[in-house]
């Protein structure tokens, strides 16, 4: 068998989710490739890796590929390292990796890195300033069909700023542009903003607008907030309702908290 039939049966393996098969197939290719392919298939095993959350293995394979790659392929090698380290907690070691995809990847892949450098770099380690720098890189250069999730991104922040007018701006700019099933989350968000500046009226007005085309495995907690809402307000009557369909819809895990 040659090694672009093994590399085959490995990517077919990947796609199924069967990642060890994958793995096994890759590592036959390896053994009888050409060296022009070995950092393609050593990438492709750190991608396993990978996906498998086995990130120490992940990081040694894509080590391999990036020494051994065209220098217009390495930016992938260090973007998946940067996921790596993100996901073991070794921050700074994810930060060099990102910076240096960003730097040496093609145009059209860096919003990507720069919303990987804002959220799983700076958001996460509740650094938003900076990740408010980086969520704007990606605005500027995203294809137009990803900004609203930059926007949703950029929300947040300021969210966690308690900076609540401009998440709400923000908020607002990506439910023009979000996909349907995605709008009952922003709406969800807006509810939550207005609800922090005690605007209770209008945080109501968004949960009844999420609660419309919500999934329905999400309706017990929006029917919760819609409880607490009224309780702030002081209208307990429509609270205990809210309260009372939460409890009817809710998870029997979550019946604790209502």
């Amino acid at each position: 068998m040659f090694w672009e039939e093994i590399i085959k049966k490995g990517i077919e393996y990947l796609k199924n989710k069967q990642y060890d098969k994958a793995i096994e197939e890759y590592k036959k290719a390896l053994e009888i490739s050409p060296d022009k392919e070995k950092w393609h298939i050593n990438n492709n095993m750190g991608f396993c890796y990978l996906l498998k959350e086995e990130y120490d293995k992940a990081i040694k394979y894509h080590k391999k590929a990036l020494e051994i790659s065209p220098d217009k392929e390495k930016w992938q090698m260090n973007n998946n390292m940067g996921f790596c380290y993100h996901s073991e907690e070794e921050y700074d070691k994810a930060l060099e990796e990102y910076n240096e995809a960003c730097e040496i990847s093609p145009d059209k892949e860096k919003w990507q890195i720069n919303d990987n450098l804002g959220f799983r770099d700076h958001l996460l380690k509740e650094e938003y300033d900076k990740a408010i720098k980086y969520y704007k890189k990606a605005l500027e250069i995203s294809p137009d069909d990803k900004k609203w999730s930059i926007y949703n991104n950029l929300s947040l922040c300021h969210l966690l700023k308690e900076e609540y007018d401009k998440a709400i701006k923000y908020y607002k700019k990506a439910l023009e542009i979000s996909p349907d099933d995605k709008k009952w989350s922003i709406y969800n968000n807006l509810s939550l903003c207005h609800r922090l500046k005690e605007e209770y009226d209008k945080a109501i007005k968004y949960y009844k607008k999420a609660l419309e085309i919500s999934p329905d495995k999400e309706k017990w907690q929006i029917n919760d907030n819609l409880g607490f809402c009224y309780q702030l307000k002081e209208e307990y009557d429509k609270a205990i309702k809210y309260h009372n369909k939460a409890l009817e819809l809710s998870p029997d895990d979550k019946k604790w908290s209502i």
